[in-house]
């Protein structure tokens, strides 16, 4: 089965840039089922990324391609919306006919409906193949946000589309109450961890996970990784990690990840000396800050079913997360996980005081999250089988 895959998040060429690092995986855990995969990951003129070397033209990335053609972009006045989706698209279909002569594919994948659901469209008319949209978060709150402005248009999409998978209960749900969609499309699908990366450490892992941070062995360390913005929930942590940590004074923070929200970051570092801002940084440093910790923290106000959770559960940790989007589908609240209030600092301190004094408390739920990741079959493995079942089902012919 050849998948041509349109997006507008995916890897790069630098090592620590780990956009779309979660569509790359899943990629190549459906190559090892024999899959053949292309991506189109169109990249605006007008931004940083235009003279980067990071981001060539065609790229070669554990043999898969990856083209990036570029498309118009004024930044402040081509905002998201049908303009954009058009130059997006134009973008798209221009790479396609440069090797379209030679590869033709079976069907369309499309992460993040906007911009790219409109491409999708136009290239399944092109090619006259099934075409899947797959849901991540920003795109729904977006949609959401501009009903009934633009309710014909995503409409027309939507009813182009074979399938519309979601990453979370939470979005699928968000999409339902547009009611524009057809139902019987969407379905909720993880994107998968990768359980031979992310897995509970053993005691030298764990060693070498605290020596690489310079963090003492009897230390307690609470960890988040995402980008360090407002909608993360950082204003509560920023009010709420200073008190604890003077409270706890053998305590560590680790925070990975890009750094948007400046305040809530000068505002940390000023009040706690024993934090650890790394920026953004590549896999093998996310699992370390993992491997390290003891409690995973998340307070985000909105969510679809976000990676860096699933990922602490593979590795056995205890997490402290809003009850949003959808989480609550995955953490059980005081079984494998524990969910809190989202802009609830109140509630959010009393739960990292209470894991910090109960080890075996923490313990107890950081096993039971493992656990939970092939309970519900959310290792990479179980989504790569399943999504190669669901997507032949959907192309038409057998010769792949």
């Amino acid at each position: 089965m050849r998948i041509l895959n349109i997006t507008s998040n995916y890897l790069s060429e630098n090592p620590q840039d780990l956009a779309g690092v979660f569509l790359h995986r899943q990629f190549l855990a459906l190559k090892r089922l024999g899959c053949k995969i292309r991506v189109v990951n169109p990249q605006p003129m007008i931004s940083c990324r235009m003279f980067s070397p990071y981001y060539p033209t065609k790229s070669l990335i554990d043999d898969i391609n990856i083209y990036r053609p570029r498309f118009f972009y004024i930044p402040n006045i081509v905002k998201p919306g049908i303009k954009y989706d058009l130059f997006f698209s134009q973008a798209v279909l221009r790479a396609l006919r440069k090797v379209s002569h030679n590869w033709k594919p079976d069907i369309i994948i499309c992460d993040w409906i906007i911009p790219c659901g409109y491409a999708g469209v136009k290239t399944s008319e092109l090619f006259g193949i099934p075409l899947i949209l797959r849901a991540r978060g920003g795109d729904v709150r977006f949609i959401v946000n501009n009903i009934p402005r633009l309710s014909n248009y995503y409409r027309s999409i939507f009813d182009q589309a074979d399938l519309i998978i979601t990453n979370g209960q939470g979005l699928l749900d968000d999409l339902k109450a547009t009611g524009i969609i057809d139902h019987g499309k969407l379905q909720n699908l993880s994107n998968g961890i990768d359980v031979s990366i992310f897995h509970p450490p053993s005691g030298k892992e764990r060693a070498e996970a605290r020596s690489y941070f310079n963090i003492p062995d009897e230390a307690l360390v609470w960890v988040f990784v995402g980008t360090w913005d407002i909608h993360k929930g950082t204003r509560e942590l920023a009010q709420t990690l200073p008190g604890v940590m003077k409270l706890i004074s053998n305590s560590f923070f680790l925070a990975a990840g890009p750094i948007r929200d400046k305040e809530s970051f000068r505002e940390i570092r000023s009040e706690c000396n024993q934090t650890h801002f790394l920026g953004m940084v590549d896999s093998q440093t996310i699992v370390q800050c993992l491997h390290a910790a003891d409690i995973f923290i998340l307070p985000s106000y909105a969510e679809g079913l976000p990676n860096s959770l699933l990922e602490a559960m593979a590795c056995g940790l205890p997490s402290i997360v809003t009850k949003v989007g959808g989480i609550p589908d995955i953490i059980e609240n005081d079984v494998n996980g524990i969910l809190i209030e989202p802009k609830n600092t109140g509630n959010l301190e009393d739960q990292i005081l209470r894991c910090a004094v109960d080890e075996e408390f923490r313990k107890k739920i950081g096993e039971n999250a493992y656990h939970a990741i092939f309970e519900k079959n959310l290792d990479l493995g179980s989504v790569a089988r399943y999504t190669n079942e669901l997507f032949r089902s959907l192309v038409i012919s057998d010769e792949f």
